[in-house]
């Protein structure tokens, strides 16, 4: 019987411990081949809400770069995953390898929303001074990026 009491709590010690310490937010899903900044602008008036999948806020952005969502924004330390997608197919992304710099602005001073912007590449460290403040930050893909590569 404590065989089976140890046994018991073993399992759950792996459960937990294979289960991420915090809270999931977003599933971003980036046009496969994708390379360029990305915008996800929360809370605007009218907009769909984002649909959840797993837990997650399911954030699919368009080969323009942008998605509007009324859903909240959620700062702060949350498990995100990223994905490249291409019809129903995804492929799961490594964000040290493909996930630039990033960081938000506020929409107006009567809002409480924002928009969150970070870029992708096929090589984020490579491609890095394409994306420097001096290069801009317009939504979208940058000509000359790394795209993806399966």
């Amino acid at each position: 019987m404590l065989a089976l009491g140890l046994v018991a709590l073993a399992y759950m010690m792996v459960s937990f411990m294979a289960e991420p310490l915090v809270q999931k937010r977003n599933r971003y899903l980036i046009p496969e081949g994708y390379a360029g900044w990305l915008c996800i602008t929360y809370k605007v008036p009218g907009a769909s809400p984002l649909r959840l999948e797993d837990g997650f806020r399911l954030v699919q952005i368009t080969e323009s770069g942008e998605i509007s969502t009324s859903t909240e924004a959620m700062p702060g330390k949350y498990w995100d995953e990223f994905y490249y997608y291409s019809g129903e197919e995804r492929r799961r992304i490594n964000p040290r390898k493909h996930i630039g710099g990033g960081y938000t602005n506020e929409l107006d001073q009567d809002s409480v929303g924002y928009t969150f912007r970070f870029w992708i590449s096929g090589n984020a460290r490579k491609d890095s001074a394409l994306f420097s403040k001096e290069a801009g930050n317009t939504c979208g893909p940058i000509a000359g990026a790394t795209q993806s590569s399966k």
